[in-house]
This record gives C-alpha cells, sequence and structure tokens, in this order.
C-alpha cells in the first residue's frame, strides 16, 4: 500500500494551486518535503493580488520585504543602513533564499510593497521627507539581488513606475550577468508612454527572443516597438493599446502593423482604441483570439469593415468587436462568422449599426456556422423570435446570452419589446444557460420574468439575471424577482446602470454564498 504521494505527482498538483498562494501557503507546512517543493511555487511571483490585496494588505506587504532584505548581502545592507533606511530584526540563517525563486518582476507591485515597508518602520513623523529616495534605495538593492540569485525571469511588467524601469534598463546595461538571466523572457507588460521604453524595448529585443505574451498599454509613438515584435520567434500573445494624449505618427504605426501582420505564430490579438486596418489580418492563420475595443477611424465609415469579407480565419474561437466612430455592419460581419466555423465567444457591441434589419442574417450565420458558440452578446430585433429560436436549438452548450436591440441609434428613446424573446428563451430553456443579461433599450413584462424563473425552478436550474437599469417593466417586477431569490432560482441578480456585463459575470462566477436555498 502507497504511504507516500509520489514526488513528480505532488509537484504536478501543486502547479494546478499556482494562482491559490493560501492553498500553497497551507501546503508548506505540512512537511519538509511539502515545504520545499510548494515554496519554489509560491515564491515565483510573490506580487500576487491575492497576497499584496490581502485582509492585511500593509502586514502582507511588510513581510514580504523584509524577508528579502534579511537574505541581502552584507554589502547591500550597509548601504540601507548608510541611507537611514531601518532594517527589520536580524533572522538567523534564514531556510531559504527566496530570492532564489523569482520568476516575475512586477515592478508597481515591489516599488508599492517597498513604500509600505518604509512606512511601516519609520514614524509618519520622519515617512514624509525620505520616502521617495529611500524607495529608490531599496529598490536598486533588491533589483540587482533578484537578477543575480533568480536563474530565470519569465515576466516583467512595469506600467507606472518609470523609475524602477530605469534602474532595471541601468542594472542590464551595466551587468552582463543579469542580462542572462531574461533570455527566457516569456511575457512583457509595459505602459509604453514610460520614457526609458524605448531604451528598454531596443535591449530587450537584444536579449530575449522568446516572448510569448506582449501587452503594450498604452502604446506610444516609437519604432522600437515594430523591432521588439519583429525579433520574437513565437509571439503568441499581443495587446496595443492607444492612449489618445499620445498621437502615434503614420509611419511608426505602419512599422508596427508590418511587424504583426508577418508574426504569423500569433493566436491572440487584441487592439484598444487604435485604428489598425482589417487586412493584416489575412496574414494571421493562427489566430484564435480577435479583440477589437473602441475600435474605428472618424474619417473611415462602413468600408473599414470590408477586408472582412475576405478574409476566413478558420481557427478563431473568440471574436470581441466594440466600435466607437463607426457603424457597425451586420452583412459583413455575418459572411465573416460564415467563415470562422469554431467560434465559441462572439461579442459585437456598437452604439450605431447602419443595417439593424440584418440581425436577422447575423442571427441565421450563428446557427449555420457555429454550433460550438458558448456566450453569445449582440444585438437583435423584437421580430427575431424564429431567428432565437434556432441559435438556441443549434447552439447546445450556450451558456451566456447577452441581448441588445438591434437599432440604428442605440441610445433611442422608443425601446423594443423584449416579451416575446423572453417567451421564446422560458420555452425552450437551454441546457446550459446560465447567464442572461438583458440590455438597456427594452421593455418587458414583469409576469414573463415570472414564468421564466418559475421554469428555471422547475427544471432545477438557476439562473444569474441582469438587467439595465434603463429598461421600463410593468407589473410587479420587484416583489417577483425577491420570491424566487428567496427560492434560490438565482446564482446571482442585479438590477445595473452600466453596460458592462464582464464586472458582473466575474462576480456570477464566485456568488454562490449569495444563494438562500439549493435546488439541488
Amino acid at each position: 500500500m502507497v504511504t507516500k504521494l509520489d514526488i513528480d505527482c505532488l509537484v504536478i498538483i501543486l502547479e494546478f494551486l499556482q494562482d491559490s498562494p493560501s492553498s500553497l501557503f497551507s501546503c508548506a507546512l505540512v512537511n519538509r518535503s511539502w515545504c520545499k517543493n510548494s515554496l519554489p511555487i509560491l515564491w515565483r511571483n510573490p506580487w500576487h493580488d491575492s497576497i499584496i490585496d490581502s485582509i492585511d494588505p500593509i502586514r502582507r506587504r511588510r513581510l514580504l520585504i523584509s524577508k528579502f532584505i534579511a537574505t541581502l548581502p552584507t554589502s547591500s545592507k550597509s548601504i540601507l543602513i548608510k541611507n537611514k533606511i531601518i532594517l527589520p530584526p536580524p533572522i538567523i540563517n534564514p531556510i531559504f533564499d527566496y530570492s532564489i525563486f523569482i520568476r516575475y518582476l512586477n515592478l508597481d507591485a515591489l516599488k508599492l510593497t517597498i513604500k509600505s515597508w518604509i512606512y511601516d518602520s519609520n514614524s509618519p513623523k520622519e515617512f514624509h521627507g525620505v520616502i521617495c529616495p529611500q524607495i529608490t534605495i531599496v529598490a536598486r538593492e533588491l533589483l540587482h539581488y533578484f537578477l543575480k540569485k533568480s536563474p530565470s525571469i519569465h515576466s516583467i511588467e512595469a506600467k507606472y513606475g518609470n523609475d524602477l524601469l530605469e534602474i532595471l534598463l541601468e542594472i542590464l546595461l551595466s551587468n552582463p550577468d543579469s542580462r542572462s538571466r531574461i533570455t527566457d523572457l516569456k511575457e512583457l507588460i509595459c505602459h509604453g508612454a514610460l520614457k526609458v521604453v524605448p531604451t528598454f524595448f531596443s535591449e530587450i529585443s537584444r536579449i530575449s527572443k522568446g516572448i510569448h505574451r506582449l501587452i503594450i498599454d498604452p502604446y506610444q509613438d516609437t519604432d522600437h516597438l515594430a523591432t521588439l515584435i519583429k525579433s520574437q520567434k513565437n509571439l503568441k500573445e499581443i495587446t496595443i493599446g492607444h492612449s489618445y494624449t499620445s498621437p502615434i505618427s503614420t509611419s511608426s504605426r505602419e512599422a508596427v502593423l508590418s511587424a504583426l501582420s508577418n508574426s504569423r505564430s500569433i493566436t491572440l490579438l487584441k487592439i484598444k482604441y487604435m485604428y489598425f486596418p482589417l487586412i493584416h489580418l489575412s496574414n494571421l492563420v493562427n489566430l484564435e483570439e480577435l479583440s477589437l475595443q473602441g475600435f474605428g477611424k472618424r474619417e473611415v465609415m462602413n468600408e473599414i469593415w470590408e477586408p472582412l469579407l475576405n478574409i476566413s480565419m478558420l481557427k478563431l474561437k473568440k471574436l470581441f468587436i466594440s466600435s466607437l466612430f463607426t457603424n457597425a455592419n451586420l452583412e459583413i460581419f455575418s459572411k465573416f462568422i460564415q467563415n470562422s466555423p469554431k467560434l465559441q465567444e462572439l461579442t459585437i457591441r456598437s452604439s450605431r449599426i447602419s443595417d439593424p434589419e440584418n440581425s436577422k442574417l447575423l442571427l441565421s450565420s450563428i446557427s449555420q456556422s457555429c454550433r460550438n458558440l458558448v456566450r453569445f452578446e449582440g444585438p437583435i430585433m423584437d421580430q427575431n423570435v424564429n431567428e432565437l429560436s434556432q441559435l438556441l436549438f443549434s447552439c447546445p452548450n450556450l451558456s451566456f446570452l447577452y441581448l441588445h436591440p438591434s437599432t440604428e441609434y442605440y441610445f433611442m428613446q422608443d425601446q423594443m419589446n423584449f416579451d416575446d424573446l423572453l417567451k421564446e428563451i422560458t420555452r425552450i430553456q437551454p441546457p446550459r444557460l446560465d447567464l442572461l443579461k438583458i440590455a438597456r433599450g427594452w421593455k418587458f413584462s414583469g409576469d414573463l420574468i415570472g414564468k421564466f424563473l418559475e421554469s428555471r425552478k422547475q427544471l432545477g436550474k438557476q439562473i444569474c439575471l441582469y438587467w439595465s437599469q434603463s429598461i421600463s417593466t410593468t407589473d410587479r417586477l420587484d416583489e417577483i424577482v425577491k420570491k424566487y431569490y428567496d427560492e434560490g432560482v438565482f446564482i446571482h441578480y442585479n438590477r445595473n446602470k452600466y453596460e458592462d456585463v464582464d464586472n458582473y459575470l466575474n462576480q456570477s462566477i464566485s456568488s454562490k454564498p449569495f444563494i438562500k436555498k439549493n435546488l439541488f
């Protein structure tokens, strides 16, 4: 009979807990073997949100920096003392040198933890006069040590801390050994407007050739980004977000677009508030996720979408389109969907639709081509009952349904009637539907919501239900909703003011404790 868990199996299990530091910490307390294998995973990313944003974040940050400083060499400690930085009580022979485990460098989180630690070490009276130079001094010593002890850094994140990015760049330029630590860099998340970014991009381009994930948000005009993209051998995911306070030159943008279109290994592309000629998508044959957020260009109208008519994306699984300046064209979207048969998630948001009557065509294309659809958010007209029925029957895995009224102007005064659509959803009761969101611009009957919820109760299927606060309803809706909430029909519900469903979706996933009664 096996009495001990095989070490290889243990490590595999512990890896599944990498996003749950509290669980890893508990595992580390089991015995010496578990501790030895848990701590490298726990400390590879000590800046994890669940550590930094815990119940007692100040104490967590203080302990984090104290442990790192305890392992610094005497020369570094002397520099801190010389600059009037109060060191933590000495730890005799620390069991681990935690810097060896670090694989993630989050410069913003590092600065925050150092600031909290210094504040805790000084009286408030002393704090305000010395904090800025002291943060820089501590950060420099820690970064030097991290890049000396860690065998490999896999991720660097710097969104706001220009001073720490400058220190990191200084270390890379002056110390050849430190450069060897980032040759296996897999992820770079950076605020493109930081002043040292061009030099930093240039250095990373020479050192790191295997970046898989690149997030530059906001993107600022620099040709070095194009060089960085071109230098990567297997770039998988890229996000570029533009800030309107930072104009982009045509030549710089074209260089970046050219680099992107030639990166055939890309599987995820997110463009945020930045014009991206869609003709460049034709080369991205391995794309699985495409997000165009706040997309469009004031000078270009419907023709912006025309390249989609001639592009087939056979591997595309997720499509997110949010058009900010240009009208959405449902006919073009419908034809593009027909050429993307593996779609599992589809989101279409627009304040203006040039051909709202083609919501019928859109729904029919989804039914015919996207049998594996799990999530749909998009426009529909009140008379598209048959098309909705066809979609619900054709997509048995559908779990997320968020319906907008298909109209030329989204912020219209006259509301469409949602009753017939709601009756059809109630009649069919999609087997896996667990979230229904009704956007602004609709009106519906409270009694029909009651029938929908009663049907869910009879089937023993819970639901997340959200509707816009601006929706017109009749009858005693609040009373009906409360009744079924008390009976445990809801996973979660909310009459919200805003149209961004993502925050509510995240709430619904973790909202089981809100259930008062469980049907099952």
